[in-house]
């Protein structure tokens, strides 16, 4: 009997242990999805949202000072980006989707999508030979949101694929 219980709870004790630590399968790169909600802060300028820590998304990454503002008086918005990908046969890409909230975390517009977007970094292809890591690429994009960002809009939910 004191086996059995031995038994129970090693298997008890693993599952439970997975579960902590979250323990998954590997993400192939094509399908990885992640996002980041951003605070909108003011400026006579524009609205500007950024995160000052590298984010990773499968074998992409964003680094600082990427971010993302609302020029004001206008219905533009413009992505600044830095990205890289750890390993490429061909050609990764950073995929873009903005959407805009209020203070309840409502959508009041949206730009972009998570599939080919205006916000798509450019190919980022192996830095050498036929596959491997890219170089660091910078690059900036601007999106026109054809009823404009409405001034409630405090949040930018910045969905990503890579």
């Amino acid at each position: 009997m004191r086996i059995f219980r031995r038994g129970v709870f090693a298997v008890a004790a693993i599952v439970s242990l997975t579960a902590t630590l979250g323990i998954q399968s590997p993400a192939s790169a094509d399908a990885a999805t992640d996002s980041r909600l951003l605070s909108l802060t003011s400026s006579s300028l524009f609205a500007r949202g950024a995160f000052g820590s590298p984010w990773k998304v499968g074998d992409c990454h964003l680094e600082f000072p990427s971010y993302v503002y609302i020029e004001s008086g206008t219905t533009r918005v413009h992505v600044h980006a830095v990205s890289d990908t750890d390993f490429t046969k061909h050609a990764d890409v950073w995929h873009s989707k903005l959407v805009f909230m209020d203070a309840q975390q409502r959508v009041v517009a949206s730009v972009g999508s998570t599939g080919e977007s205006v916000l798509d970094s450019p190919q980022m292809v192996p830095a050498e030979g036929d596959e491997g890591p890219s170089n660091v690429y910078e690059w900036d994009h601007v999106a026109v949101v054809p009823n404009g960002i409405p001034s409630r809009a405090v949040f930018v939910r910045w969905l990503s694929a890579c």
